[in-house]
C-alpha cells in the first residue's frame, strides 16, 4: 500500500461536510451528497471514502490510523454501495 500525499482541502473537506455526521453509518451515495453540497466544486472522482478508511493502494495519510475518518461497514461490491461509519473523533477540526 502507498500512502499518497492527498491534496489537504480533500481530507479537509471531508471532516468539515462530515462532522456533524458523526456516529452515523452513510452510504458513498450519501457521503458524495454532504460532500458535493458544502463543496459543490468537489470533483466527484475525488470522493473516495475508503482513501480515508482502511485504506486503498493510494490513501489517505489517515487511512488505517486511529485519525482516520471512517470505520468500513461493508465494501461497496457487487453493485452493493459501500457503508461507512463516520468516527465519533473527527481528530483534525479545520478552521473556517
Amino acid at each position: 500500500r502507498t500512502i499518497m500525499p492527498l491534496k489537504p482541502e480533500i481530507h479537509d473537506r471531508f471532516v468539515k461536510a462530515l462532522e456533524h455526521r458523526c456516529g452515523q453509518v452513510l452510504s458513498t451515495n450519501e457521503i458524495e451528497k454532504a460532500i458535493l453540497s458544502k463543496f459543490p466544486d468537489t470533483n466527484l472522482t475525488s470522493i473516495f471514502p475508503n482513501d480515508h478508511g482502511t485504506g486503498n493502494k493510494s490513501c489517505c495519510w489517515c487511512a488505517s490510523t486511529d485519525k482516520r475518518i471512517f470505520d468500513r461497514i461493508r465494501k461497496g461490491t457487487g453493485g452493493k454501495e459501500g457503508l461507512y461509519k463516520v468516527r465519533l473523533a473527527l481528530h483534525l477540526k479545520v478552521a473556517e
